[in-house]
C-alpha cells in the first residue's frame, strides 16, 4: 500500500509539473487582480508562497525553524504519545518526519499571517511545534499578535514548549487538552479569533463540529485553514460542506489544505481550486 501511495504521488508530481503549475499561476494571478482587497490579499499571500518569495528577515526565521526541524528529524529520543487507549513510546524523528507540516504548507501559513496580520490565532494540533513556529515567527515579524495552539499529548506539549523557548517565540502559548474538551473554552477565552489552523483530527464529523464551534468566536474578518482536506472521502465531504456554508465568502482548495475567508466585506461568494500541492 505504501509503495502504491508513493507511485501515485510521484505520478501526481509529474502531472503537476507538466500542467498544474501554469494553472496554479494563472488562478493566483486572477485572485491578485480581483477588485476586492481581501481576495487580492489572499492572492498575494499564495503567490509569495508559490514562488517562495521571502524577505531577508523572513528567511532568517525560516532558516532557524528548518534547522530545528532537521535536528528533530534525526533525534533518537522517544516520548510517550497517547493513542485512544494508552501511551506508547514513539521516536521524535518519526513524529517529525510523518506528522509535522512540511515546509511548503508551513510557508502558506506564514505568508497568510504576514498578509492578513491577525491579532489572535488558534491552532489545533501542536505536535512538535513546527507549524506553530512558522505562525509565531510571522506574528513576531508583524510586530503584533499571539498564537494559542492546542495539543492532546502532554509529552508533545512539553517538547513543543521547549522548542518555542529555543526559538524565542514568546507569543505562542500551548494549551494541553483534547480538542473536544478544550476547544470551546479556549475559543471563548481568546475571541475574537482572526485566524485558525485546524489540524490533527482528520475526521468528517469532527471537522464539521470544529468548524461549527469556531464560527461564533471569529472576528468580523477571519481566515480558516483546514489540513488534509483530501485525506479521505469523509474529509472531502467535510470540505465541500464547509465551502457550501453561506457564511464562507471565499474558499480556496489547494488539494491538501483548504482556505476559507469569512467576512461581511466579501460582496460575492467565490470558490477556487488551485493545484498548488499534489
Amino acid at each position: 500500500m505504501r509503495l502504491l501511495t508513493r507511485l501515485v504521488r510521484v505520478a501526481g508530481r509529474v502531472a503537476y509539473s507538466i500542467g498544474g503549475a501554469p494553472v496554479a499561476r494563472g488562478r493566483i494571478a486572477r485572485l491578485r487582480r480581483a477588485h476586492n482587497p481581501l481576495v487580492r490579499m489572499l492572492g498575494d499571500a499564495l503567490g509569495a508562497a508559490f514562488s517562495g518569495t521571502t524577505a531577508p528577515d523572513e528567511r532568517a526565521w525560516i532558516a532557524r525553524i528548518e534547522s530545528l526541524r532537521r535536528e528533530l528529524s534525526v533525534s533518537s529520543a522517544e516520548i510517550p504519545v497517547a493513542d485512544h487507549r494508552a501511551a506508547a513510546p514513539r521516536r521524535v524523528a518519526e513524529i517529525c518526519r510523518h506528522a509535522s507540516v512540511p515546509p511548503k504548507i508551513a510557508l502558506v501559513l506564514f505568508k497568510l499571517i504576514r498578509a492578513f496580520r491577525p491579532s489572535v490565532c488558534l491552532e489545533m494540533g501542536t505536535c512538535l511545534g513546527i507549524s506553530a513556529a512558522y505562525q509565531g515567527a510571522a506574528l513576531a515579524l508583524n510586530g503584533n499578535g499571539r498564537l494559542v495552539t492546542l495539543e492532546g499529548s502532554d509529552a508533545l506539549v512539553a517538547l513543543a514548549r521547549q522548542n518555542f523557548a529555543r526559538l524565542g517565540l514568546d507569543g505562542v502559548t500551548v494549551v494541553a487538552g483534547r480538542f473536544q474538551d478544550a476547544l470551546g473554552d479556549v475559543a471563548r477565552a481568546h475571541a475574537p479569533l482572526d485566524f485558525a489552523f485546524v489540524d490533527g483530527h482528520h475526521d468528517e464529523h469532527a471537522t464539521l463540529a470544529y468548524f461549527g464551534q469556531l464560527v461564533p468566536f471569529l472576528a468580523p474578518t477571519a481566515v480558516l485553514v483546514f489540513d488534509d482536506i483530501s485525506w479521505s472521502d469523509g474529509m472531502r465531504r467535510a470540505w465541500r460542506a464547509i465551502t457550501a456554508d453561506a457564511r464562507v465568502g471565499l474558499s480556496v482548495d489547494l488539494a491538501i489544505i483548504g482556505l476559507c475567508v469569512i467576512s461581511r466585506s466579501l460582496d460575492e461568494r467565490l470558490a477556487v481550486r488551485i493545484p498548488l500541492f499534489v
